[in-house]
């Protein structure tokens, strides 16, 4: 029996051991409390912050947590692997029945020696290369305004900061680029959003200037978004699919500095959702 059970133990090591971090991992899910998905707006354009204990871990390179019920703070893992420190701050200093402000801070700082590089890659839209290094931020003001009980406002108004960068448009001909030293440029941002359901949230964004999600730190842009946010299996057992959570979005993208519209373009965004305390 000891043998028999030794040969089966050998034959399954392998499936043990691919299935032993799932199981831990949804366990460790199931086991933090249950509340409704905040659904955090695509691009942290909001004054919503998360709840004390509330963290957001996104595999694309971020995790956000909150700190009480007034502070979330955010950093990018993925930059900081490459000894690069990238952190936000979000304080909520008014939360009334309908209109809610906050103030934020993002900083960045790109090692010189790992300067970041842009580029479009599709074929069919003409190439965009973009450069950026040393410390880069902002300092933005927003107001949340509620509508309705389904329907929100919002608008933001800020001060973006960069030490240097680099955008250039490669096509059409002739080439045209902007090149900055130690730049103070403004940003400005509007937006709606309306909840459909608890697991469905539907927005529309017009902003000016820096921001956060796709095309991130370049400054003097024009962009327009519609996206939605999803928790696609808010009742599943698995708490991995329970916790999981998307952001949707469609990005047009108009660079002024260099006369050079994008055109849309899809950015999909995946991350977990989970109470850690």
């Amino acid at each position: 029996v000891i043998k028999s059970y030794t040969r089966a133990v050998k034959k399954n090591t392998i499936l043990i051991c691919l299935a032993a971090p799932v199981l831990i991992f949804n366990g460790a899910f199931a086991f933090f409390d249950e509340k409704e998905p905040a659904l955090a707006p695509l691009t942290l354009w909001t004054s919503d912050v998360l709840r004390p204990g509330e963290v957001f871990f996104s595999p694309w390179g971020w995790t956000a947590c909150g700190i009480t019920d007034r502070v979330t703070l955010e950093w990018d893992w993925m930059l900081a692997l490459g000894l690069c420190p990238a952190g936000y701050i979000k304080v909520n200093y008014l939360d009334h029945e309908k209109l809610s402000l906050s103030l934020d801070v993002l900083d960045y700082y790109i090692r010189p020696e790992l300067v970041d590089t842009v580029e479009d890659i599709f074929p069919e839209y003409d190439y965009i290369g973009y450069k950026v290094s040393g410390n880069m931020g902002w300092l933005h003001a927003t107001a949340t305004y509620g509508l309705s009980a389904k329907l929100r406002a919002h608008a933001t108004l800020g001060l973006s900061y960069h030490h240097y960068y680099h955008l250039w448009r490669k096509e059409p001909l002739p080439q045209l680029g902007v090149e900055r030293h130690d730049a103070f440029s403004p940003d400005l941002r509007f937006g709606l959003d309306y909840k459909h359901s608890k697991v469905v949230r539907v927005l529309g964004i017009v902003l000016y200037g820096n921001s956060f999600g796709f095309w991130d730190q370049v400054p003097r842009k024009l962009q327009v978004i519609a996206g939605v946010n999803l928790a696609p299996f808010p009742d599943n057992w698995w708490g991995i699919f329970r916790r999981m959570r998307f952001d949707v979005g469609v990005f047009n993208t108009y660079f002024l500095e260099i006369d050079k519209e994008q055109g849309w373009f899809p950015a999909p965004y995946l991350y977990w959702q989970f109470q850690l305390f």
